[in-house]
């Protein structure tokens, strides 16, 4: 719940600065105010108003984000990429996104565990180590998209503000209870 009421001001810190500075685009003033104008509309129209339709609609916001940051993005090994998949001895599937090269690391070490007889642990480091290496970058093309692209903005605002009335509903709906049903 935390995390969530510090997105819109992280969004505000991280973009409002270069955008101003800009002047080539919409700055993020104005598609912030539009953009929260647009969903508050939708919320109080009384279309998400379940837990369950605002969780579909995050992850739709989610989606458009990564979307809209592929599209922007020039290298296709920072593309991220999003499954929905049940891990193994589970039925609840489970959303992992991550970069292709990552994704591109563990399908190679997968081949050459089949291949090579090599252990997890060495393959496990190679992966993390691979991650690690270009965490910066993607971090980077990340922040300059969203700084670059007025779509990608709204895309994010979009996300950070369906997450926090999706927060504030579960909130308003758990009380003092630990399970609701929607």
């Amino acid at each position: 719940m935390r995390t969530a009421r510090a997105t819109l001001p992280l969004l505000f810190v991280l973009l409002a600065p270069p955008v101003h500075a800009q002047g080539a685009s919409p700055d993020f003033a104005s598609t912030l105010a539009t953009t929260t104008a647009q969903i508050e509309e939708v919320i109080v129209s009384g279309k998400l108003d379940s837990l369950s339709q605002l969780r579909k609609a995050v992850d739709r916001a989610e989606n458009r984000v990564y979307q809209r940051y592929n599209e922007v993005n020039e290298g296709s090994d920072y593309d991220i990429e999003c499954l929905t998949e049940a891990p193994l001895g589970s039925r609840q599937k489970v959303k992992k996104c991550q970069p292709r090269y990552v994704s591109d690391a563990m399908h190679e070490d997968a081949f050459d565990a089949l291949l090579r007889n090599q252990t997890s642990a060495t393959r496990l480091r190679s992966v993390s180590a691979l991650a690690a290496g270009r965490q910066t970058y993607l971090r980077q093309a990340m922040l300059d998209a969203a700084r670059k692209d007025p779509e990608m903005q709204r895309a994010m605002i979009e996300h950070a503000l369906l997450t926090e009335r999706y927060q504030k509903v579960l909130k308003d709906k758990l009380g003092k209870r630990r399970v609701v049903w929607d």
